[in-house]
């Protein structure tokens, strides 16, 4: 069985050997759990041999596993450029397929959707986050035609898919899902949430100083994460009398720290203000550990990986109530990405009530469990399973 998969992920070409991140890596393997050979229909970037592998530091070795290049592109103008390359691409990888899965929302996948679509070839859908919220929460006129667009290719690529798995358990389902009665459905997050890395709920911490952490893969100003509206927030709770700082983890993104950081100085609290750039995971987690509140204001999610492992380490969260947030934090916790005031106003209730501290993050420590890899992995494989069953039948 010739199994296509195609989603947002990058591959870096160097010395004609592939590479991808840890996440890369994370995500086809579980793949090989369920099916002995994939094609991973991904874009791929050309380095010289003088350039950095950077994250993307992972050889792929694996005879299961073949990577098809998809010509390489980041945003709208640059895909447009290349689009006939990449729908050339797109139809000579799915040449003889039995099966494609696509993860969605993705320019990558949508292209190889619409090949498939004309291929007559079964397909399955995984769903990451929700292109409608994308179009209600941005104020760009550009990118509200877009996500217009994505969700109504993204309506009936569910709807015409022999299965679909979505990231929540039940928010995404009420937009997206199969419109056949034998089609496959499922949940699992998107996560991959090992034993080695939970730590515990947690004792109070007397401090003078409280560290809140915003986790996102980029640190960008006045995007849709709220790393503006959080130093807001450090700026109003500091006001008040309370002494916190922020420690924001995330690859800059066009010149978004040092914007950011002109910013906090513009408020006289640069010293209050940290960026550590790109961590890998374990560091990433001795920086989560060391903190005390995760907060992650936000405009659309899907079910956000970094609100989950922020849990999985005790930490409270505050996060916004969009999307699949409302399944992982209780409502209490749940502010709006505007609110500055009511964030603050969050974060001086769990700095001044131990009992409040302590029993959030109990709450969430116990909740995080749900997205172990002993729970999703075998949800993922029953899934894969399942479709190749229905593959077989047809």
């Amino acid at each position: 069985m010739k199994v296509v998969i195609s989603g947002d992920e990058y591959c870096y070409l160097k010395n004609g050997k592939h590479y991808l991140d840890d996440a890369g890596i994370i995500l086809i393997s579980r793949y090989l759990k369920a099916f002995d050979e994939v094609f991973f229909a991904i874009r791929t970037k050309t380095i010289t041999e003088k350039e950095e592998l950077d994250k993307y530091h992972n050889l792929v070795d694996d005879n299961r596993i073949k990577i098809i290049q998809i010509p390489f592109f980041q945003g709208p103008q640059e895909y447009l450029l290349l689009y006939n390359k990449v729908r050339v691409t797109a139809l000579e990888a799915l040449k003889g397929c039995d099966l494609a899965i696509f993860r969605l929302p993705s320019t990558t996948a949508f292209a190889l959707w619409h090949t498939a679509i004309k291929l007559k070839i079964p397909y399955v859908t995984e769903i990451v986050f929700d292109c409608y919220d994308g179009y209600e929460t941005t104020n760009n006129f550009l990118y509200k035609i877009l996500w217009r667009i994505l969700h109504q290719w993204q309506v009936k690529a569910c709807n015409n898919a022999i299965g679909v798995a979505c990231v929540t358990e039940h928010y995404l389902q009420q937009r997206y899902f199969p419109l056949n009665k034998d089609a496959v459905i499922s949940n699992y997050s998107t996560i991959e949430l090992n034993p080695s890395f939970y730590y515990k709920s947690r004792v109070y911490p007397q401090k003078k100083c409280f560290t809140i952490v915003h986790v996102a893969n980029q640190v960008a100003y006045a995007s849709r994460k709220g790393h503006n509206e959080l130093i807001k927030v450090v700026y109003e709770v500091n006001k008040l009398g309370y002494n916190v700082e922020v420690k924001f983890i995330g690859k800059d993104y066009f010149g978004g720290i040092e914007r950011l950081r002109a910013f906090s100085r513009k408020l006289k609290i640069e010293d209050k203000i940290c960026f550590t750039g790109f961590l890998s995971k374990s560091a990433m987690r001795e920086v989560m550990i060391n903190a005390d509140i995760a907060i992650l204001p936000t405009r659309a999610e899907g079910l956000p990986r970094v609100v989950i492992e922020a849990m999985a380490l005790g930490l409270p969260c505050i996060t916004s109530p969009v999307s699949g947030n409302p399944e992982l934090v209780s409502k209490d916790l749940l502010i709006d990405y505007l609110d500055v005031r009511g964030m603050s106003l969050k974060v001086i209730d769990l700095i001044e009530h131990k009992q409040y501290y302590e029993k959030t993050s109990e709450d969430n420590f116990l909740r995080s469990r749900q997205y172990s890899s002993e729970v999703l992995n075998p949800r993922r494989t029953a899934f894969y399973n399942e479709v190749k069953s229905l593959i077989h039948n047809l």
